[in-house]
């Protein structure tokens, strides 16, 4: 089954089968803001990465990872964004190694388990 991986970065680069080594940048670039160019406003108009993964026919899953330690997954019946498989579920308090390896499994196709974390995860945390 063949499968689509993309990430978009926080400054808005978008990437087809990203590494490892660049969703790990990407997560970093939204927990540790040390740019001396950048102002407050600019982090927060720049506050997300996502990666978007899954089978060419569908479903679509989307990860987003904000700056604010939220990581929000949505699940799509194909990749134009049409109709929506469940209502999107939110971690709150998510650490940077937490995001980041939500991201690896879903770049190596393990979306019933990033599914399963989300659903367990984000009722135990979606209040905090």
């Amino acid at each position: 089954m063949k499968s689509i991986r993309v990430l978009n970065t926080r400054y808005g680069t978008e990437v087809r089968s990203p590494s490892d080594n660049q969703l790990e940048a990407a997560v970093k670039e939204l927990y540790v803001e040390m740019e001396p160019s950048l102002t407050e406003a600019d982090y927060e108009e720049h506050g997300a990465s996502w990666q978007r993964a899954g089978p060419v026919e569908g479903p679509m899953y989307v990860l987003y990872v904000t700056r604010h330690r939220r990581a929000i997954l949505e699940t799509w019946a194909d990749w134009d964004y049409e109709q929506e498989v469940r209502a999107p579920v939110t971690i709150n308090q998510i650490g940077q190694g937490e995001a980041l390896t939500l991201w690896r499994q879903l770049a190596a196709g393990e979306y019933k388990a990033v599914e399963s974390y989300f659903v367990a995860a984000g009722s135990a945390r979606s209040d905090a």
